[in-house]
């Protein structure tokens, strides 16, 4: 099993995948996801704690939670944020498409639903610019 696989793994079950669904991504057999995680005691991160108090899905603190309110998942933006950057490869999410971007020619990913044609704000911008400077002139 290659290091790449085993973070892999260890990322996928912290996020409560099941040891079929990490087989059939990585590539193994089921029955070394199961002992692996065994050995190496990866196992889904806990969401409520032995009170049923919630826990932050992220570093496992304590949730103080908001009566009448939506319930917390992070303690703070900074979990959360770091939770995203994390995981968001592995949540599944299949409707990007890969466009080019119309100033840099450079090729990104964006959600295919969308209208982007830009790789980002900068680029829009220069794209905005060069245009104007061609009509003033």
């Amino acid at each position: 099993m290659t290091n790449k696989q085993k973070s892999t793994i260890k990322a996928l079950r912290a996020i409560g995948w099941t040891y079929a669904k990490i087989a059939e991504v990585v590539g193994i057999s089921i029955d070394t996801v199961k002992s692996f995680c065994l050995r190496q005691g990866v196992n889904i991160r806990k969401t409520h704690d032995d009170d049923g108090n919630a826990l932050c899905k992220h570093c496992g603190k304590l949730l103080k939670q908001v009566a009448g309110g939506r319930s917390r998942v992070f303690c703070s933006n900074k979990c959360r944020y770091k939770w995203w950057n994390i995981y968001r490869p592995f949540l599944g999410r299949k409707n990007t498409a890969v466009i080019v971007c119309l100033y840099c020619k450079v090729p990104f990913a964006a959600y295919s639903t969308g209208s982007r044609q830009y790789c980002s704000i900068a680029c829009h911008a220069d794209f905005r610019r060069s245009q104007n400077q061609g009509n003033s002139a």
